[in-house]
């Protein structure tokens, strides 16, 4: 980090991602998303986020009960993944906590371990950035008794474990509470703030109001999302959510600190999760390669 910036081979570049979260649930899985990269790569999107915990109808745990071990394979899943984007100067975001996954760590000390043991399963990859919480602000939290993942102060804590760990490690948290997202952002141990937004909120906005506040340092909304309108319909989009995506890329061509991945809960996250492009969004054609057409258009002409 330079900053503001995200430094990729030197040079300040902006995040164009998207979220896959559950990337590593399967060697199928892992198999199909990487060998869907380099025609990301060819739109502009240098980036994916992916969770060791998965997310939604795919969500495990593969920690053991005391965090000091990992599941081989999800390991090397994620590994596989962080050297295929490293071959692609890619950038892989990976999350650790999911809120909805079933976390069977025993208690505070097990979160602690599962953060270092994250973190050493990623050594020597220095594209990938550790998200140490999927969105803070969930109620699905409550349920975990093992660590108080809502209080903006605890993970804080993780991710100063993290980099310990990892000194050189890129390390961030944040979700769409905004006003916690301020104490995370501005905190020594976060390197930058991982937030997300669902619905008509304005990356723009949120970017002048966290540098207002006093966060100089690169802004990532690691989920742009319109679940606001028929998201659930399988890769069809209304005009209003076309819009949506299309003014967050304009959002973080003009805001210098901000970086923004998309994300198609319909598409990515809801069973059969397909990593393909697909068609222009109609129930005709259902996909998603209208966004990464308007990607490449406003990269190439910005």
């Amino acid at each position: 980090i330079e900053d503001t910036s995200i430094l990729i081979d030197d040079s300040p570049q902006k995040l164009w991602g998207l979220r896959v979260a559950n990337g590593t649930r399967d060697d199928a899985a892992t198999h199909e998303l990487i060998g869907c990269l380099d025609e990301y790569r060819s739109y502009g999107a240098n980036a994916i986020t992916t969770f060791f915990m998965g997310c939604r109808a795919s969500a495990y745990d593969p920690f053991s009960a005391d965090g000091r071990q990992i599941d081989a394979h999800h390991a090397r899943r994620m590994q596989s993944l962080a050297r295929a984007c490293e071959d692609r100067g890619m950038v892989l975001v990976a999350g650790i906590f999911y809120q909805n996954a079933p976390i069977g760590m025993k208690d505070r000390c097990a979160v602690e371990n599962a953060v270092r043991t994250a973190t050493r399963t990623l050594d020597g990859f220095s594209n990938v950035i550790i998200n140490v919480v999927n969105e803070h602000n969930s109620s699905g939290w409550v349920k975990h008794g093992c660590y108080p993942f809502q209080d903006p102060d605890e993970i804080i804590h993780l991710c100063r474990i993290a980099k310990q760990e990892d000194a050189a490690r890129i390390v961030g948290a944040g979700g769409n509470d905004h006003d916690l997202n301020e104490i995370i952002g501005r905190s020594d141990h976060v390197d930058a703030l991982l937030f997300d937004t669902i619905g008509p909120h304005s990356s723009a906005e949120l970017s002048r109001r966290f540098r207002d506040a006093g966060i100089a340092k690169p802004l990532v909304n690691v989920e742009i999302s319109a679940m606001w309108s028929n998201n659930e319909i399988k890769g069809v989009w209304t005009a209003a959510q076309i819009a949506h995506f299309k003014t967050e890329v304009d959002a973080a061509i003009s805001e210098p600190a901000l970086s923004v991945f998309f994300h198609a809960t319909g598409w990515y996250q809801s069973l059969p999760i397909r990593y393909d492009l697909g068609g222009d969004g109609t129930a005709k054609e259902p996909g998603v390669r209208w966004y990464f057409e308007f990607l490449r258009e406003r990269i190439q002409n910005s």
